[in-house]
């Protein structure tokens, strides 16, 4: 699968003999001057590179550039010889190249390009996917943070740190939470951001009291102006005497029995959609975020175990629509391996055929394939590939590139792995994967999820055995691993 590594670029000076007289005849560059774009395209299985650079200067030739191919550590140099900027219309240079003949690409491998003359480096893994960072917007609700109204910061692995505190004249700051009245309290030591969010200030008038109400009982102190959610019936959301908060929803009723759990009670929830409606989503999770797995008992009851803390539950209701019948492909026919899986997968408007009535089993998966089917699962029908793009980024299931490209079998698993988490399903279980003969060829990106999907059926391997991790994963492979996966998970 073709993968764009996006260069981390990393700066070192180099002392001016390491680049010969070449460069001495050359008008000095000072690296702290560059700010320019680095990229490489490469394909793992693949052969070749392509790098392209932006931001040297038009025109000037550059000296003791060389692209290392670094294996377990063994560093493999290729010499790229005086590459020659080319000019752009806003007036910098360009430089763009093909690599050809390297070794075989392997997950793993880095890509380093040094260069050499102004000073610089700059390298990436091949395979490897990186983190999805996200905007939290500090929204001070008519105090000030930073000395402005609203603030942001960019999370480093989903988290936020060194949060600044706000300020409003005659308040007292209560903390930040993920509502602007009302809401959970945000806990930034245990809280992962999933997508861009916004949390906002609480603030409690500080008051003197006016007159004494009797000996020795002042006036009580204004209410804050947020907190805590609570209680069964989330009206108003402030009420904090109940550690379960019930989001009212449009179309229907939700309950949960006991209303005052203890950490470790069984919580029993009650869905009632009203006449022509159905359930869509129910979601639980703590009110200072992460969600917490439901169990379902039947089309109206689920279960949650209550943890320490108070929780929310919120619940989205659809108009009912009646389950369309299992359609047939003639180029799936009864008897056909995963003639059941595409069957399945095919009567839930999960996968369609395509205009001439085939299925296509053999055909390759691609990646936003997968992005707008989960984007369906999860509620949120995404109209396009774009929009599905979209959805994928701000979930934390993909990096969102290549989407066009087949996927391979571990990153499929992968990607449904990360869905399971950021829908706060159960996700146990872990298989040994040196009991697999090719369980050493998975990614270390992908190995967490690997072991999860062979522990609990999703994989079931090759006739001999084999998980072929890098093997292109087929319309009848996804058809099987999402049947599966909604097996375990408990998606009906």
């Amino acid at each position: 699968m073709k993968k764009r590594l996006t260069a981390l670029l990393l700066g070192f000076v180099l002392c001016l003999s390491l680049v010969g007289t070449a460069f001495a005849s050359e008008e000095a560059f000072e690296p702290a001057e560059y700010d320019g774009k680095a990229e490489i395209t490469a394909e793992p299985g693949g052969t070749e590179a392509v790098i392209y650079i932006e931001g040297l200067t038009a025109g000037r030739a550059y000296y003791g550039w060389s692209l290392m191919l670094i294996r377990d550590g063994a560093p493999t140099p290729i010499t790229l010889y005086n590459p020659k900027a080319g000019a752009l219309e806003d007036g910098s240079g360009y430089w763009k190249k093909t690599v050809r003949n390297l070794e075989e690409l392997r997950d793993g491998d880095i890509l380093r390009l040094n260069m050499a003359d102004i000073g610089m480096f700059f390298e990436q893994a091949v395979g490897e996917e990186k983190p999805v960072e996200y905007t939290v917007t500090l929204d001070a609700n008519g105090g000030t943070v930073n000395g402005k109204p609203a603030d942001t910061l960019t999370t480093t692995g989903g988290k936020l740190a060194n949060v600044p505190t706000p300020k409003r004249s005659g308040c007292k700051f209560l903390g930040w939470f993920d509502s602007k009245d009302g809401g959970g309290k945000v806990d930034f030591a245990k809280t992962v951001f999933e997508s861009d969010a916004t949390v906002y200030a609480h603030w409690e008038k500080i008051r003197t009291p006016d007159k004494p109400v009797g000996p020795d009982k002042p006036v009580a102190p204004s209410r804050p102006s947020g907190g805590s959610s609570g209680g069964r019936d989330d009206r108003d959301d402030k009420d904090t005497s109940s550690p379960v908060t019930v989001k009212r929803p449009s179309h229907g009723t939700v309950t949960a029995s006991p209303s005052d759990p203890k950490k470790g009670d069984t919580v029993t929830i009650t869905v009632r959609p009203d006449s022509g409606y159905e359930l869509a989503t129910l979601t639980v999770r703590r009110s200072g975020g992460g969600a917490i797995a439901t169990t379902k008992v039947s089309d109206t009851e689920y279960t949650f175990t209550m943890p320490a803390g108070n929780v929310i539950i919120e619940a989205t209701f659809r108009i009912k629509t009646e389950a369309p019948a299992a359609p047939s492909f003639p180029d799936v026919p009864v008897g056909y391996t995963f003639y059941g899986d595409i069957t399945w997968v095919a009567s839930r408007g999960y996968m369609a055929g395509y205009g001439d009535g085939t299925f296509r089993p053999t055909a390759n998966t691609t990646r936003q394939a997968l992005w707008m089917v989960l984007g369906r699962m999860a509620g949120a029908s995404p109209a396009d590939m774009a929009a599905a793009r979209s959805w994928a980024l701000q979930a934390g299931v993909s990096d969102g590139t290549n989407g066009g490209s087949g996927m391979t079998r571990q990153q499929m698993v992968t990607m449904l792995y990360r869905y399971a988490q950021q829908r706060g399903y159960k996700v146990s279980g872990s298989a040994n994967l040196a009991d697999c003969p090719d369980g050493g060829s998975v990614a270390g990106y992908a190995r967490e999820a690997m072991g999860w999907a062979v522990a609990n059926g999703i994989v079931q391997g090759t006739a001999d055995g084999r998980l072929n991790p890098g093997g292109v994963a087929t319309r009848a492979h996804f058809a099987a691993f999402l049947h599966r996966f909604c097996q375990t998970v408990g998606i009906a």
